[in-house]
């Protein structure tokens, strides 16, 4: 093995070891959360404990979360129309398609946005209107119903031509260009209701 080479190798190992530690730890300043998980129900219902420095709930549990099995259904993907609005053409697909629940994501961009960020306190939507063009940097959402009807919950984060992001609820769109993938999700469909406690419509049992 030539110098080089071996020059190559013990500075590869070396930057090696400092990585795992080994030479230098690696400190990483993170919060503290202390985590007590049952690992079985069989003192009671499974629950989790943290200890945090705000005030969280501690006495959730398991047994009392809205949980609900599905199997996998068709896979959907679709080129979205140029003009149309992003959130009614996905509900309009979903109608036709008979997709009753589902999971999306879509890329692409928007001529114009509107997104809408919830105050916790006054339990209201506050708009956040977008009037440029915007690059679609994430967006993710779910299909479900409410009062009969197909209900498309949707988040996005919204690039600028300047390299500056914009996220929230994302209430509607202009489609500039956009390609969506949606996962059908078999099984006793998820109904949405007003909750008394949030203020939003959220799933719940009927």
């Amino acid at each position: 093995m030539s110098s080089l080479c071996r020059g190559a190798f013990r500075l590869s190992k070396l930057l090696h070891l400092i990585l795992l530690g080994s030479i230098y730890p690696i400190t990483i300043p993170i919060l503290e959360v202390k985590w007590n998980a049952k690992t079985s129900n069989e003192d009671g219902p499974l629950q989790n404990i943290y200890e945090a420095p705000w005030s969280l709930k501690t006495n959730w549990s398991l047994e009392k979360l809205l949980k609900r099995d599905f199997r996998p259904g068709r896979y959907l993907l679709a080129r979205l129309d140029h003009g149309a609005d992003i959130i009614g053409q996905i509900s309009c697909l979903a109608r036709d398609k008979k997709i009753e629940t589902g999971v999306f994501s879509v890329i692409g961009a928007l001529s114009r946005a509107e997104l809408n960020y919830y105050d916790q306190a006054s339990l209201q939507y506050g708009a956040i209107l977008i009037e440029e063009p915007v690059e679609l940097v994430s967006c993710s959402g779910n299909i479900s119903e409410k009062d009969g009807r197909t209900f498309v919950h949707a988040h996005a984060v919204l690039g600028t031509r300047e390299g500056m992001v914009r996220g929230g609820h994302l209430s509607s769109g202009t489609i500039f260009a956009a390609e969506l993938y949606c996962q059908e999700l078999l099984g006793l469909p998820l109904e949405r209701d007003h909750d008394s406690i949030t203020g939003l419509n959220l799933w719940d049992e009927k």
